[in-house]
């Protein structure tokens, strides 16, 4: 088994995304916006503010490449201009 932080931690915005869009109908929060239960916040907001931003998907363009597919999975306006 191979554990990267990093990949737990994308794998935790996405889940987060994927709550918020079958909650809300869509994946366009304000850049404030929080997301969860109480105990476990999620900056929601920032998090999407920050992916279309040079190395927001990640740094190696492979994988941010196959990163940019995943939101695109969840609500296809996710990166709207």
């Amino acid at each position: 088994m191979v554990w990267e932080p990093s990949e737990e931690a994308w794998e935790n915005k996405l889940a987060a995304l994927q709550s918020y869009r079958r909650a809300t109908g869509h994946l366009a929060p304000r850049q404030d916006a929080m997301w969860g239960d109480s105990e476990a916040l999620v900056p929601i907001g920032q998090h999407m503010a920050n992916l279309p931003r040079k190395g927001g998907l990640d740094k190696d363009p492979d994988r941010a490449e196959k990163r940019a597919a995943q939101p695109a999975a969840i609500d296809e306006d996710w990166n709207c201009p």
